[in-house]
C-alpha cells in the first residue's frame, strides 16, 4: 500500500508537525473523537494497527470547537 511521505513519518512526529502548523489532531471512532495532540501517550508509539486521524486546522474555530466538543463528550 502506497502512503506517501506519511508513511514514513512516526504519529508522534507527524501530530508535532502538524500541531507546529496550526492543526489539532484526534483519533476518529465511529462517533467518538479521542485528541492526540496535547494527549500522546507512549502506547501510540507501538500501536500498528488501521485507524483513522481527524486534524482541523485551529483557525476553523468552529468546526475545532465542535471537534474539542466532541472529544470532552467521548471522555464522558
Amino acid at each position: 500500500m502506497l502512503l506517501g511521505k506519511w508513511g514514513q513519518f512516526h504519529l508522534l512526529d507527524a501530530v508535532r508537525l502538524l500541531d507546529g502548523k496550526g492543526f489539532t489532531c484526534f483519533w476518529l471512532s465511529g462517533p467518538d473523537l479521542w485528541r492526540i495532540t496535547d494527549c500522546y501517550f507512549d502506547v501510540y508509539n507501538t500501536w500498528h494497527y488501521w485507524s483513522n486521524v481527524a486534524c482541523v486546522h485551529r483557525s476553523y474555530t468552529k468546526l475545532a470547537e465542535r471537534m474539542e466538543i466532541r472529544f470532552k463528550k467521548t471522555l464522558e
